[in-house]
């Protein structure tokens, strides 16, 4: 009796014990099954709109009724309703149209020529040029003048050859959709994804106008001449072309007059003057302009060349010469009658 009773109380807080331990342990797995970190289901369903096949037609890719853009730094589509022009740039868009001096695109995934295939080239150009957006009856204007809209589509051809070079460049297809957009009623080479050098150019031109000192005119001025590699669209086959290539010229040859006379350095300043004579050797004003500027230097020899290769040019088109008041320049300069 006496060992019964001296044992009971041993074993009753025992098993007591044992029962309080597994509890305790249930409830701790349970919290943290509880806090293991479960698939991010926002994250997997994004993942899935986004690999979802979109219904593609003259209306252009849509999701959800907003344009996709995407960023550098983003390695999904991000979607934005309204593109934010002022954060287009060179390290912000991921394909690069070349228009100045050969038509090429350039992406992550490599580059392809735009100058052959059927009116490629011109459209790219036209896209180029009207950046806001271009109507399918304004490329029938330029591109093909005696056919009408419904007599034939010239224009599916060439806009699938080109959306499918933007989209072989930048890798990714399923974003690679978006480069080419259909909004209001026209087309335009998504400004979130794309930047041309022809957009470059202009812009730099436009920072140069509304610059407050004279070293961010200097500075936007070089960036703006040091992008045009050569003359735009040379590829093209349509007087279009040709008249925005003359009117590219005179705004970089007007830029290089500009850059010349605030540039302080007087070896930069006669590079860029003998930039502009070679991109119009006929033009009096830059011939003027160099005249002035090796004078100043005590260059009589080097305004003597400038005033004779003036002449030689003008002469060889159609046996012109050099107005009064650059032959009365030359005249006060050099101390000889032209």
């Amino acid at each position: 009796m006496t060992t019964a009773a001296t044992s009971e109380p041993l074993i009753v807080p025992i098993g007591k014990a044992l029962l309080y331990g597994m509890a305790v342990a249930g409830a701790t797995a349970l919290l943290l099954h509880r806090l293991r970190p479960m698939p991010a289901r926002a994250e997997m369903s994004q993942n899935a709109e986004i690999d979802r096949p979109e219904r593609q037609d003259e209306t252009g890719p849509r999701l959800r009724g907003f344009a996709v853009p995407i960023t550098a730094s983003a390695p999904e589509p991000r979607i934005i309703a309204e593109p934010d022009h002022s954060q287009v740039g060179g390290s912000v868009a991921l394909v690069t149209v070349r228009v100045l001096d050969q038509v090429t695109v350039h992406g992550p995934a490599g580059s392809a020529d735009c100058s052959r295939g059927k009116d490629v080239a011109d459209l790219l150009g036209l896209l180029v040029v009207h950046r806001e957006g271009m109507t399918r009856e304004r490329a029938y204007q330029l591109l093909w003048p005696d056919i009408t809209l419904d007599h034939y589509d010239c224009f599916h051809g060439p806009k699938s050859e080109l959306r499918d070079k933007l989209v072989r460049v930048l890798g990714r297809p399923h974003q690679g959709k978006n480069l080419l957009q259909y909004v209001g009623g026209r087309y335009r080479l998504n400004p979130l994804l794309v930047t041309t050098d022809l957009w470059q150019l202009r812009d730099a031109l436009a920072e140069a106008k509304q610059a407050d000192s004279p070293e961010q005119v200097i500075a936007s001025l070089r960036r703006a001449i040091d992008l045009y590699a050569g003359p735009f669209l040379p590829a093209g086959t349509h007087p279009w072309a040709t008249e925005a290539a003359e009117d590219l010229r005179h705004d970089v040859i007007q830029a290089l007059l500009r850059l010349s006379e605030l540039d302080p350095d007087a070896d930069r300043v006669t590079a860029v003057l003998e930039r502009a004579h070679r991109l119009d050797p006929v033009n009096e004003q830059v011939s003027c302009r160099m005249m002035r500027h090796f004078s100043a230097l005590g260059r009589n020899d080097a305004v003597y060349v400038t005033y004779r290769d003036l002449c030689q040019a003008l002469a060889e088109l159609d046996g012109l010469s050099p107005s009064t008041k650059t032959r009365e320049l030359y005249g006060k300069l050099t101390g000889h009658a032209s």
